[in-house]
């Protein structure tokens, strides 16, 4: 068995002209597989009987095999599809190598002084840090600032020692006398007396000393049988 030959291409084509030619074949077979599916449904419309202008319709065996068969087509596209996607990606992605060098071209007109402004570039690592500088002379003192606020209250100290006592201030004038209290309650009645006499004139008195309610009452009267004197004498409050 021989080996496949190639017809001369005049004139040769370059890298970019192959990848094109590439790319051209995939969408050649994706125009005969789109071909090959179209088939299939009209396949699928003839058995089922959907084409206008057909006669008696398939039986259901016919049917299945023609299932079956679409089934299988459909497989076999599927997997040439994802054949087809590869290739695609492939040429894609393949580098396009730079040909000959050309002719040097006319010098162009020439461009503004100044053109814009580039993107500033990433910051750089920082350096070493360096020696430490003299120290500088001492800057005037800034004012005051404004008061804090007032801490918390510390805790109470201990007592101090007593204190000697100091020299007796002069008397204060006499108060008002209050009001005279309520009289108390009244004694008990104290012990009678013994019975003595009085002479007055010719006669005998008889006499009785009695206290009671802290006084002392004198009874006296006349033991004459015709006549009864009697008389109280008050002794001291």
């Amino acid at each position: 068995m021989s080996m496949p030959t190639f017809p001369q291409i005049d004139p040769p084509l370059t890298r970019e002209g192959s990848l094109n030619e590439i790319i051209a074949s995939i969408a050649a077979e994706e125009l005969s597989l789109s071909h090959i599916l179209n088939a299939e449904g009209e396949k699928l419309q003839y058995v089922l009987g959907t084409l206008p202008g057909l006669g008696e319709a398939a039986t259901l065996t016919e049917v299945m095999q023609i299932n079956q068969s679409v089934q299988d087509t459909m497989s076999n596209i599927m997997e040439q599809q994802m054949l087809l996607s590869g290739k695609l990606s492939a040429a894609m992605t393949a580098p396009v190598l730079p040909g000959p060098a050309g002719p040097t071209g006319a010098t162009g007109a020439t461009g503004p002084a100044e053109g814009a402004a580039g993107v500033t570039g990433p910051t750089g690592p920082t350096g070493a840090e360096g020696p430490i500088g003299a120290v500088g002379a001492t800057g005037p003192t800034g004012a005051t600032g404004p008061a804090g606020a007032a801490g918390a209250t510390g805790p109470t100290g201990a007592d101090g020692a007593v204190g000697p006592t100091g020299t007796t201030g002069p008397a204060g004038a006499a108060g008002v006398t209050g009001a005279t209290g309520p009289t108390g309650a009244d004694g008990a009645v104290g012990a009678t007396g013994a019975t003595g006499t009085f002479l007055i004139g010719k006669y005998i008195i008889q006499q009785k000393i009695l206290q009671y309610n802290n006084k002392f009452y004198h009874i006296t009267w006349n033991a004459a049988p015709w006549r009864l004197m009697g008389s109280v004498f008050i002794y001291g409050a």
